[in-house]
């Protein structure tokens, strides 16, 4: 029964109506989410949880999100320091969800979570450190580097615009190096608050979230010199196998460890990192990497929007012009 019509009928008590840490299990239990994605809630939701977990979601004002979000801003991180706007703002878009479902149950009247109290706060708090994007030499510049690296050919696919989960989900069979393309079809990403140890405990796979995500992708197009890195890779991943003998598991993976176990994906950004710290480029995340290859090619002109979207599986709307941001590719790769 809803908190109206229990109010109606003289049955309501405060403790008909849970808190937020109950409110936020029965939303993600009831939601049929995806594994990969309530692990992405849970981890958002954890700081306003801890901030405001005992109260009651009919009590929650948003002045106490506005609350959150100073304390956040300062020291809201599992380790006590500031949590980063992006962050705030991932926080915030969960916890308006969460209150979304409790409005719509008719559980409170209206939700506390407004647009102008983390679009105005985390925008004037925001300090980002080094640039947003790479320009066409500084992207150059890293590929030499990272040709260097002993798992270059992963990196090249970094290179060639697909995302860190499409690579470390990508197998040999979705592999075609005589054609040069290479068939996404899944995506493989580390699980908030489990260890990184590489192994398959630690990680999820799941089918590409939208359909521009599945496509089969030219790499060798976009970024000559992958198919040749992959067939090193493949050679070398051969030799591993006659040295590890025994202890050899056949994942199918393409990013592997020497023994065949794939690799975690954090482990991947830490490595774009150094990698980019030793080819002296200012720090970007590794996300961001993407958004310097779309605009690397827009400018370039490669293909039009039709190719753009279809290389990059959707594209931020942000970085191409309104002519260039509708429609996507069907799960064929065509379109």
């Amino acid at each position: 029964m809803v908190v109206r019509a229990r109010v109606q009928s003289g049955t309501f008590s405060d403790d008909t109506v849970g808190g937020l840490s109950v409110q936020r299990v029965d939303w993600l239990t009831a939601a049929g989410m995806r594994k990969v994605t309530v692990q992405g809630y849970r981890s958002a939701l954890r700081p306003l949880v801890v901030l405001l977990g005992d109260m009651k979601v009919i009590d929650v004002r948003t002045s106490d999100v506005q609350r959150f979000v100073s304390w956040v801003l300062r020291e809201g991180s599992t380790t006590g320091k500031p949590l980063s706007p992006r962050s705030v703002k991932y926080a915030l878009t969960a916890a308006s969800q969460l209150f979304g479902r409790a409005v719509t149950g008719d559980v409170i009247a209206q939700n506390p979570v407004k647009p102008d109290v983390y679009r105005r706060k985390t925008k004037a708090t925001a300090k980002r450190s080094g640039a947003d994007f790479w320009a066409r030499p500084q992207v150059d510049a890293f590929r030499a580097v990272a040709d260097a690296d002993p798992p270059g050919a992963a990196l090249r696919l970094t290179l060639a615009g697909m995302t860190r989960s499409e690579v470390h989900g990508l197998t040999w069979e979705c592999v075609d190096l005589d054609a040069g393309t290479i068939t996404i079809r899944q995506g493989r990403v580390a699980l908030a608050g489990k260890p990184e140890d590489g192994q398959d405990h630690s990680c999820a796979v799941d089918a590409p979230k939208t359909d521009q995500r599945w496509r089969t992708h030219p790499v060798e197009t976009f970024e000559p010199g992958t198919l040749a890195a992959l067939r090193s890779l493949k050679a070398a991943q051969a030799a591993d196998r006659l040295r590890a003998g025994s202890a050899w598991t056949d994942s199918g993976f393409v990013v592997v460890d020497a023994v065949r176990r794939p690799e975690g994906p954090e482990r991947y950004s830490e490595r774009f990192r150094k990698l980019a710290a030793e080819a002296n480029l200012p720090a970007i995340r590794l996300h961001a990497l993407r958004h310097s290859l779309v605009r690397r090619d827009r400018c370039a002109a490669v293909g039009g929007r039709g190719l753009v979207r279809a290389h990059h599986g959707g594209v931020p709307r942000d970085i191409l012009p309104g002519a260039w941001r509708g429609g996507h590719p069907r799960r064929d790769g065509t379109g």
